[in-house]
């Protein structure tokens, strides 16, 4: 191995130079770098002084220019606010009064001391006959429509203690009326002997006026014939019958069925399915029999047991001696046919019907168990096969009508002779529902009230039982109600968005493959403030929802509606808001058989409402947007909001300019029809409509179709060049040709044969 060469004192001096040279050109090239660091920074920081002192000029200049609007907007707002001040109080004293007139009984849910006692008194009641039991489960379904009302009212004031407190108080409520049921079961069966039908045993039942509402129906198997295999009770018990399998007839059990109208489970349900609760929810129970009473030399003898006043359920499949054996755990649980009258106000959507049981323990709707689902629409008799005796109802999904397609808000078209109209709107939403097709859902909204519009002009037969409602008028949110009742559910809520499935063009209509799963809802409060504002101008403006509005550079807070001014208040259908909204142009690509009815587009947020150049039939939107959106919010304000508005251009972008609302956004360029159509609409009007739009979350679950791309001409097909016909040969008398005299060159003269026709005939010789 070589030995390393030992430097001398002299290459070590270059070598230490050299390096020295080299850390000292670094020191200097950093030095250089912070510099010119340190410049750019200074020079940034002026021009950020600069940037903050032109954006502070331009804000107090526009707020000197706004400043008139923004004085009249706010007036406009306290007198509509004072307005429905003293209609919502109004209200309370109505319910307050006619609470007291009924001379109710009940405790004030509100009272959580009395509320409490009530419970304990109600709870310590003692088994009561069924007659006497449902008035007092009536008595604690009214409880519970109470803390309901009250619950809204206490979410209106913003108390949220006493909101949530109401919420625990109604399921109290509920809980209670299971348990007088129970203890009537109880008491029943303990007698079963003093009024049993020995040749059917049914025990009894008792109903409400026509058994589609609330009935309870009891059998118990004392005698055990496995011959009789069905069991009916008469129509006011919902005609309800069951067919059972061997193991149940010679068991010694009771069978309980229960219809209620009340669905207190769905609103706790983890999966995407509901309750339509106008079929009712069937509870179907199997029980423990309690020993029966003898009667010796005059006596009668009755034993106590846990039975007499408690009922216990007997789990389904019943537990056998031999459940250890291999055979009896593989044996298939033989299901049990039930059936009974659903009433026959329903709209079911889904194209098969569907029947879950409610799953306590993952507190969900399943439908595990339950097969061969079939309803009668002649008789209105639902029947189904399961292996599962629990709770049972009709389901469908709660996202089966969303996204929304499209909705829109016209005023309503003026009755009679009348100038304008009464005062309502027509709110029309486009559902995702295959049932419905391209035929909307709409409600005419009034004063305090709301009907279904088109009642109609709904599918049939699947909505043919929503036609009784036509002239029903009802506060939104009970109209709301009853049609989610009967199966037409159109309020969605934030824990629905995961369960959307976004549709492409091509399977918009139902079937087929999504593009996607789950949507984002927009900010609460800004949705709930552009309800607001889409109410106050829906008298005087057309409003159309938006594709862009799901779409970035959109995000949750910010809110897209497209507007056009109402110019003739006779021409307010759904035809004209389709010729203004559906024959928006593209500026940049205008054609002739294009109009623009004046259709503007605003977007709303927290800073307030302005106008924005986004229409629909845009394939994409400009750069350009995002900074108008972002500007002003967040990190863009001052300094940073103009360097955005001016980076990367020739000439700065113009600042948007934000009104409190879009009524002071549109008064400018209104013409006066519309601005005294908005003005002099009744406020408590304007909020039934924003409330209306707000429970259909029209701008949190609505999700266009994006616009079909218009075909390409096809090309003119090439014409083919054609051939000069070959005159044919002049023949002589012969059939031979003539031949055409010949020119110098020895060519025929093609017009040698004109000419000769074309001269004239030689003069005769003398």
């Amino acid at each position: 191995m070589a030995k390393k060469k030992k430097l001398s004192a002299e290459e070590k001096a270059a070598k230490a130079a050299e390096k020295a040279a080299k850390e000292e050109e670094k020191r200097r090239k950093a030095e250089e770098r912070a510099r010119r660091e340190e410049e750019a920074r200074l020079a940034r920081e002026a021009e950020d002084r600069e940037f903050e002192r032109e954006e502070a000029e331009r804000v107090a200049a526009e707020d000197a220019t706004l400043a008139p609007t923004r004085e009249e907007s706010a007036g406009f707002h306290a007198r509509r606010d004072a307005a429905l001040a003293r209609r919502s109080l109004n209200a309370r004293d109505e319910y307050e009064w006619e609470r007291t007139a009924r001379c109710v009984s009940t405790p004030d849910p509100r009272d959580g001391r009395a509320f409490d006692e009530w419970v304990h008194v109600v709870d310590a009641t003692p088994p009561l006959p069924f007659a006497d039991a449902f008035e007092l489960m009536e008595t604690c379904e009214s409880v519970a429509g109470e803390c309901e009302a009250y619950r809204a009212w206490a979410a209106e004031d913003g108390d949220d203690d006493l909101r949530a407190a109401l919420i625990i108080r109604k399921r109290v409520a509920r809980r209670l009326a299971e348990t007088v049921a129970d203890k009537a079961t109880a008491s029943c069966l303990d007698r079963a002997n003093e009024h049993q039908d020995e040749e059917t045993g049914y025990v009894g039942y008792v109903a409400d006026f026509n058994g589609l509402g609330e009935w309870c129906a009891l059998w118990a198997n004392h005698v055990k014939n496995p011959r009789k295999k069905t069991i009916d009770f008469p129509g006011s018990a919902g005609e309800f019958a069951a067919e059972l399998p061997k193991q149940v007839l010679t068991a010694a059990v009771a069978m309980r069925a229960r219809r209620t109208a009340v669905d207190a489970h769905s609103e706790l349900c983890a999966n995407e399915l509901m309750a339509v609760s106008g079929a009712g929810i069937l509870s179907v129970d199997l029980l423990s029999l309690p020993p029966l009473a003898t009667t010796r030399k005059g006596w009668t003898v009755k034993p106590r047991s846990s039975l007499t006043d408690a009922i216990e359920r007997v789990r389904y499949p019943i537990p056998r001696p031999d459940d250890d054996d291999d055979d009896a755990r593989g044996a298939a649980t033989p299901a049990v046919r039930i059936s009974h009258v659903i009433p026959p106000t329903l709209a079911l959507v889904d194209p098969r019907p569907r029947v879950a049981w409610w799953d306590e323990s993952n507190q969900k709707w399943t439908e595990d168990g339950v097969s061969d689902v079939n309803v009668d629409y002649d008789t209105m008799r639902l029947s189904f096969s399961t292996t599962v005796l629990e709770r049972f109802a009709v389901v469908q999904s709660r996202v089966a009508m969303f996204p929304y397609r499209s909705w829109h808000v016209r005023p309503a078209p003026p009755v009679s002779n009348a100038r304008a109209s009464n005062g309502s709107v027509i709110i029309s939403v486009e559902t995702n529902s295959p049932a419905l097709g391209q035929t909307p859902v709409e409600f005419e909204v009034g004063d305090g009230w709301a009907r279904l519009a088109n009642a109609d002009e709904l599918p049939a037969p699947t909505f043919v039982a929503l036609r009784e409602m036509r002239d029903v008028k009802l506060p939104p949110e009970a109209l709301l109600a009853e049609l989610s009742r009967r199966g037409v559910h159109l309020t969605p809520e934030a824990r629905d968005a995961p369960f959307v499935e976004i549709r492409s063009n091509s399977v918009a209509g139902g079937g087929g493959e999504g593009s996607g799963t789950g949507i984002a809802t927009k900010d609460p409060a800004n949705e709930r403030v552009a309800c607001e504002d889409v109410g106050i101008i829906a008298p005087g403006y057309f409003v159309h929802s938006s594709r862009w509005c799901a779409r970035e550079p959109f995000g949750v807070g910010d809110l897209v509606v497209r507007v056009a001014e109402v110019r003739d208040p006779y021409l307010v259908d759904a035809v004209d808001v389709h010729k203004i909204f559906a024959n928006e142009h593209d500026p940049r690509e205008w054609r002739p058989d294009r109009y623009d009815w004046g259709m503007r587009t605003l977007l709303r947020n927290e800073r307030g409402c302005t106008f924005v150049d986004v229409k629909d039939s845009y394939v994409s939107l400009d750069d350009s947007l995002e900074v108008i959106v972002r500007d002003g919010r967040g990190e863009r304000v001052g300094a940073s909001a103009v360097r955005a508005r001016r980076e990367g251009r020739d000439e700065a972008l113009p600042a948007p300019v934000y009104y409190p609302d879009a009524r002071s956004t549109l008064r400018g360029d209104s013409g006066r029809g519309g601005r005294e159509r908005m003005d002099d609409a009744a406020a408590t009007a304007t909020a039934t409509t924003a409330e209306t739009l707000r429970l259909l979350r029209v701008f949190s679950f609505t999700r266009e179709r994006e616009p079909e791309p218009e075909p390409e001409p096809e090309p003119e097909p090439e014409l083919e060049p054609q051939l000069e016909p070959v005159p044919e040969p002049e023949l002589d008398e012969d059939g031979n040709p003539v031949e055409k005299p010949a020119d110098e060159d020895g060519d025929v003269d093609p017009d040698a044969d004109a000419a000769e026709e074309r001269a004239p005939p030689p003069e005769p010789n003398p």
